[in-house]
């Protein structure tokens, strides 16, 4: 027997752009997600149910892992929480591969989770109403190859057109619409352009008699205080970039970073690596910032002063890669490695902050010594890992407390609807009694999830702290044992980051004092450890 809409049950929303409503955007049509949930919200009245979430998935993605809030959506439907999920149509839930369409019908299937249209009411238990739920999914998922395919043929052609065919202009240029014919094309904009006419003079012909390479451009950028493209500081890898673009010689470049998908452990990671041999130029229609001459003698240089970037096929060098941070500016701290035997260091990268760097050993073992700190003050004062089972048993009564509240109001919505089709309440007053009760429930809801969340993320902490002595104690006991790569893991999972500060430099023959102070961030406490 199939299942039955319950006006007392739990449901949600899911709102979804396609690609077809962002093409429909472009002429000017009224937002898609509020279109949708009008429709939706319309659908939830006449069905005499309320809507308690809306997903609103507002980035663009042909897979589950690409997007979030699908993710959050078949979490909760595979905890039953709730009854019916509405949509505009199936094919907004899937458009990815068959693995994807598999996850999607199974949690809905397993929870007995109604999938709710303005077509049809999908029971994902009906034998039916399954083959026809998965044929929507595997027919939407040819349509998004079509359409792929046919937007792919559109951007190549219209880069042979001489078209400008990304969303986002590079630096020097601003994106306009062509006249009288569909695409964009590129106009230099002023300042910018300067500047990078500035970027490739220094490079080549260098600064009085000097040369210049990307770091020193780097510095002289942001000491004239020139903002970069996002609007903040200058860094090598951005200068680099204008270095390396055709697109300032009046070209248009295709297939640069093309995206590869791979897959680990059953994830599918997507990369973009750059991929010069695969890169395509055709002649584009702006006008150009640089002379051909200059940008050639740029790429002739650079060919002689490769960047050396450390690709994802190399082994980790660094152990504390990603964990430390900088107190100055709060940027993340990289290692520099030095030849001829000196050792290598630990900097912030970016020039305009005044951080003073240290040796990597050395920072390194206090990191340690820090780590072992911790697990001392543990072992002697056994205050840092203060029980909170009280604190979890009054959030878990609250809790209950809550859901009691929201059964009483459930019972309240059907008693309002009682009341209408007594005639005791009149049309305009249903509909205000039950807006409002609606939000209460709105409310009282938001309020147990985010209860439920504090509970669960304070059982992990406990779980977490009960693991970390012991977890803590075997890394220090083996750590000489274990890879770079293995220990930057390893320190990751017991510190969330490490605040690193130094305020002078070590004189001539004293660069082993630790003149810095490092202050650990466990990811089990609310409060930082410093090192001894």
């Amino acid at each position: 027997m199939k299942k039955q809409i319950d006006p007392c049950g739990r449901y949600c929303a899911y709102l979804r752009k396609s690609r077809a409503d962002r093409d429909n955007l472009l002429h000017g049509d009224a937002d898609v997600l509020a279109r949708h949930e009008h429709i939706l919200m319309d659908l939830a009245r006449r069905m005499n149910i309320t809507v308690s979430r809306i997903f609103r998935e507002v980035v663009s993605g042909d897979t589950i892992t690409s997007r979030p809030e699908v993710q959050k959506l078949l979490s909760e439907v595979e905890a039953g929480v709730w009854d019916g999920v509405l949509v505009v149509e199936v094919e907004r839930l899937a458009r990815g591969d068959s693995i994807d369409q598999g996850i999607i019908s199974r949690s809905f299937t397993y929870s007995h989770t109604l999938i709710i249209t303005p077509a049809k009411i999908y029971d994902p238990e009906d034998e039916f109403d399954s083959e026809y739920f998965e044929f929507g999914l595997f027919m939407s998922r040819r349509e998004y190859k079509t359409i792929n395919r046919r937007l792919n043929r559109g951007r190549e052609q219209s880069a042979m057109e001489g078209k400008y065919t990304g969303n986002k202009p590079p630096y020097g240029y601003e994106r306009v619409k062509l006249t009288g014919e569909k695409g964009f094309t590129l106009t230099p904009a002023a300042d910018q352009a300067d500047v990078v006419r500035m970027i490739y003079d220094l490079y080549v012909h260098g600064d009085a008699g000097h040369d210049m390479g990307v770091s020193l451009i780097v510095r002289r950028l942001n000491a004239l205080h020139i903002p970069a493209a996002t609007g903040g500081e200058w860094s090598n890898s951005s200068v680099q970039d204008i270095l390396a673009n055709p697109v300032y010689i009046g070209m248009i470049r295709r297939k640069w970073r093309p995206a590869v998908k791979t897959v680990k452990d059953g994830v599918v990671t997507v990369s973009r690596p750059r991929a010069s041999e695969t890169a395509r130029l055709y002649q584009g229609r702006h006008p150009a910032i640089i002379p051909e001459a200059l940008f050639q003698a740029a790429q002739e240089k650079r060919r002689k002063n490769p960047p050396r970037p450390v690709p994802c096929k190399y082994i980790v060098q660094n152990p504390l890669s990603g964990l430390i941070v900088c107190a100055k500016c709060g940027r993340r701290m990289s290692r520099r490695p030095y030849g001829n035997g000196r050792p290598d260091s630990l900097i912030c990268q970016y020039t305009s902050c005044g951080q003073i760097s240290s040796p990597l050993w050395l920072v390194e073992q206090k990191l340690l010594e820090g780590l072992r700190s911790i697990i001392n003050d543990e072992i002697n004062t056994s205050v840092i890992f203060a029980d909170s089972t009280e604190d979890l048993a009054i959030k878990e009564q609250m809790l209950e407390n809550a859901s009691g509240e929201l059964q009483d109001l459930s019972r309240q919505k059907e008693k309002i609807y009682d009341l209408l089709e007594n005639g005791v309440y009149t049309t305009e007053i249903f509909l205000e009694r039950s807006a409002l009760l609606t939000e209460r429930i709105h409310a009282l809801t938001e309020t147990i999830e985010t209860m439920q969340e504090q509970i669960r993320e304070e059982k992990e902490r406990r779980s977490n702290r009960e693991l970390f002595i012991p977890r803590a104690e075997h890394l220090l006991a083996h750590y000489n044992e274990l890879s770079a790569e293995e220990k930057n893991t390893a320190l990751k999972e017991l510190l969330e980051k490490v605040d690193y500060d130094k305020i002078e430099k070590n004189r001539r023959g004293n660069g082993s004092n630790a003149s810095f102070t490092l202050h650990l961030y466990p990811r089990v406490f609310s409060h930082r450890h410093s090192a001894p």
